[in-house]
């Protein structure tokens, strides 16, 4: 028999795009990376001090101006390396590549820990500014590794490598499984994470971290434009993955992006998530790059999406992310800060603690995935367009798990005057058939409500295959 299992407002994912300084030629204003280049900034000293800064700051909030041009697919990889490039990446599960960044204090831990680790996310991004010489964030750590979860730790110029060894030692060995180059220096609202000298400081201190941990996997500092991953230069010996933050403002994850080619990324089109990993390979080149956050807020304002649209992003998000070969997709955030904002809203749960519909239907993905591993794939699908996609992942005991969707837009940000307006995606059927198929029989198809519970419905397989109705919300089918 198979199993299908729907997320009720869709399961999906998001457009890679960073938060910009400028727009480029060709596309509206949105949180995307700047296609400008810019001089190499001198060196200065490094301040001593650490700030008390948390891991990240909430993204800058996103103008209400949307692009107006709106390609539907996304691009063909052309140069990109992705999980079938033999990196060592491709071994890992999808569930396995889902983290979350947070925006709790150490005091609120304790009331948002639960919705932490029902989310289904495996790995959490912490700071080392919030774990040094902090009791309480290092027993917050130590009570998410041992509910499973790993951590990201992000290191900043304002700490020492003895520093860094001693965050290490004070927490069990299995508890960090990479170390993050420091956050956004180039960009000038971070505050006193902004390093002018950014271009000099980086590669040097990448170079220590590399150094004092050689056998750590080094995920490369995050930067917010074309020009900052050209100045910075090339940091591939020492780091193991690229990095990049692709926000997108609401248009759906697979989009094939709404600006030209922009030199020196070799990738068309701006916006698109081949896009932004091309740009975090001109300073990682030849490896995978990691998205330490992203994701779509739900403000009331232009840039964002509404909750049943987020619904079926997030999941396509982690979904898109992986077919195009990014190892951790890290959402952003866990809790919202405030209701009214681009950045405040960029969460799964709201401000009162109650999960949206987008933490369902990820906790849906990441519970019908669990233990999976990637499988050859066996599946034959006919009929359906360009839209259709599927991802196939296979558990201890051999059952088949595929995750089908269309991805399409669910949303146009550029209608009502950039305040944007839903669109109905037309459903669509495929034929699915496999050979372990029975001949007869029927498919359960298990449509995940925005409760997170569960309705089904039976489908006829006639001569080994099923007709499947597609929409713009995953389905996960198990074999």
């Amino acid at each position: 028999m198979w199993t299908a299992c729907s997320g009720g407002g869709g399961l999906s994912l998001s457009p890679a795009t960073n938060l910009p300084a400028t727009t480029p030629t060709g596309a509206a204003s949105g949180p995307t990376k700047s296609p400008s280049t810019s001089a190499t900034p001198s060196a200065t000293a490094t301040p001593s001090t650490a700030p008390t800064a948390g891991p990240t700051k909430a993204p800058t909030a996103a103008p209400t101006a949307a692009p107006t041009a709106t390609p539907t697919a996304a691009p063909t990889a052309s140069g990109v390396v992705s999980n079938a490039s033999g990196s060592g990446w491709d071994a890992r599960s999808l569930v396995d590549s889902v983290g979350m960044n947070g925006t709790f204090t150490d005091a609120s831990f304790a009331n948002q820990k639960s919705l932490l680790y029902g989310s289904g996310a495996l790995h959490y991004r912490y700071s080392i500014g919030d774990l040094y010489n902090d009791a309480q964030a290092t027993a917050n750590a130590k009570d998410m590794c041992g509910h499973g979860l790993t951590l990201d730790l992000i290191t900043d110029r304002f700490h020492s490598m003895a520093q860094i060894g001693s965050v290490l030692a004070s927490l069990p060995a299995s508890c960090v499984a990479t170390l993050e180059g420091p956050n956004e220096n180039d960009n000038d609202s971070q505050g006193v994470q902004y390093d002018p000298n950014y271009a000099i400081d980086l590669p040097a201190f990448m170079a220590a971290l590399h150094k004092a941990f050689p056998h750590f996997p080094i995920i490369a500092p995050a930067l917010t434009s074309t020009a900052a991953y050209v100045n910075v230069g090339d940091l591939g010996l020492a780091s193991t993955l690229g990095n990049m933050h692709d926000y997108s403002p609401g248009f759906f994850p697979g989009i094939g992006g709404w600006g030209g080619l922009i030199s020196p990324n070799p990738v068309c089109c701006y916006g698109s998530i081949l896009w932004n990993i091309a740009d975090a390979q001109l300073s990682v080149p030849f490896k995978p790059a990691a998205s330490t956050e992203s994701g779509y807020c739900v403000a009331p304002v232009g840039g964002c999406v509404p909750l049943d649209v987020q619904a079926k992003y997030i999941p396509r998000l982690i979904l898109e992310h992986w077919l195009d070969g990014v190892p951790f997709s890290y959402l952003y955030a866990l809790e919202a800060t405030d209701a009214t904002t681009n950045g405040g809203t960029l969460a799964l749960v709201a401000t009162t603690g109650t999960p949206y519909p987008a933490y369902y239907t990820l906790q849906s993905l990441q519970s019908t995935m669990a233990g999976d591993a990637p499988a050859s794939d066996p599946i034959a699908l006919s009929g359906g367009d360009a839209t259709v996609r599927h991802v196939t992942m296979q558990d201890s005991a051999g059952h088949l798990h595929v995750a089908l969707w269309l991805e399409a837009e669910s949303y146009n940000p550029n209608a009502n005057g950039g305040l944007g307006a839903e669109v109905s995606v037309p459903s669509q059927s495929v034929q699915l058939s496999d050979g372990s198929v029975t001949a007869t029989g029927t498919l359960t198809t298990c449509s995940v409500e925005t409760t997170g519970q569960c309705s089904t419905s039976q489908v006829p397989i006639v001569s080994g295959a099923a007709t499947i109705t597609l929409t713009d919300a995953v389905q996960v089918l198990t074999i």
